[in-house]
């Protein structure tokens, strides 16, 4: 794989622009922060190629966009349905372009932090509205599964089940668990996080616990 590029920016107006004028004030309002300066930028990408050696490895068809840092690459509208496995459309898209952006809110509000995967993907999905294109499960079995590694199936669950906490304690429990979070640099164990989940909403992090939620009616 080649390591050296030549690479050529030109700036993006219109629909998308708006779109990221729009997610950064949403973000903004949920996370009650005021992210207004060294704002992150977006890189579109025009094929599969390019994402696999900008990401360094053969990437699967789902891999449509991800985040570094202060950075966000989407691959391109127009090759939605020919360079992936999913079909372009406006709402869908925009959805991506927040879900992006959401995960940068994550890492800064956690110091860097980007475990539990399920809490960060849950809650970018969430956020974002793309989790109104998923299918809600009956039960919950295998979001905690991902706290430190990712993959297609951390999104089967995670998303309603932090639409589940919000439901049921308002957004601020979660905003505490990210202050929280960032107090200890970000660096959290499974242990410690299932310890400060427990301080924060007063039971443990378990199945069971989220499904006797969904059985009271939230969401």
């Amino acid at each position: 794989m080649a390591y050296l590029f030549n690479l050529t920016l030109k700036p993006i107006e219109g629909e998308l622009e708006e779109s990221y004028k729009a997610t950064m004030k949403r973000l903004n309002d949920f996370f009650d922060v005021s992210w207004t300066h060294h704002l992150p930028s977006v890189f579109v990408v025009e094929d599969r190629a390019t994402i696999d050696s900008l990401r360094n490895e053969k990437t699967e068809p789902w891999v449509v966009g991800w985040s570094d840092r202060r950075k966000v690459f989407l691959l391109s509208r127009e090759k939605m349905g020919t360079e992936s496995a999913r079909e372009y459309s406006v709402d869908e898209y925009n959805a991506l372009l927040a879900h992006e952006l959401c995960h940068l809110f994550f890492n800064t509000s956690t110091n860097g932090g980007h475990t539990p995967t399920w809490l960060n993907e849950g809650l970018s999905s969430y956020v974002s509205g793309d989790i109104q294109f998923k299918k809600k499960p009956a039960s919950f079995s295998s979001f905690l599964e991902f706290f430190d590694r990712g993959g297609a199936g951390v999104y089967n669950e995670s998303p309603f089940a932090v639409a589940v906490l919000v439901d049921a304690f308002g957004k601020e429990k979660i905003l505490e668990i990210l202050r929280k979070m960032k107090e200890t640099g970000g660096n959290m164990t499974k242990d410690k996080f299932d310890d400060l989940f427990k301080a924060v909403y007063g039971f443990e992090l378990t199945y069971d616990a989220f499904n006797k939620l969904i059985d009271a009616g939230n969401p």
